[in-house]
């Protein structure tokens, strides 16, 4: 497993739509997502099984995710999360609460 940079795009066109941080791992040959900070407790979470049309392995989550967006296209990036820590430095964070 391996932690990645998960850059979603829209299919459409060059729109940002969103970066997060994803645990990874090859199945199949190609990396897939077993979770996630985008959208969490869907109950897909590190699960793998059998897809009954090829007969594949596949993540669950990783098709969750997929299907929930069909307008997205995801590129991941095993960078460790760097392009995501990458990207929260470069944002506009308020102070965090101080007591």
């Amino acid at each position: 497993m391996y932690n990645a940079t998960v850059y979603e795009t829209r299919k459409n066109g060059q729109e940002d739509w969103g970066t997060f941080v994803a645990e990874v791992e090859e199945i199949g040959g190609k990396f897939q997502m077993l979770r996630s900070n985008a959208c969490c407790c869907t109950g897909y979470e590190g699960k793998i099984g059998i897809e009954k049309t090829t007969g594949n392995r596949v993540a669950y989550y990783d098709l969750y995710m997929r299907l929930r967006n069909p307008d997205s296209e995801y590129q991941i990036v095993l960078d460790d999360c760097q392009g995501y820590k990458n990207k929260l430095s470069g944002l506009n964070l308020p102070p965090a609460y101080q007591v």
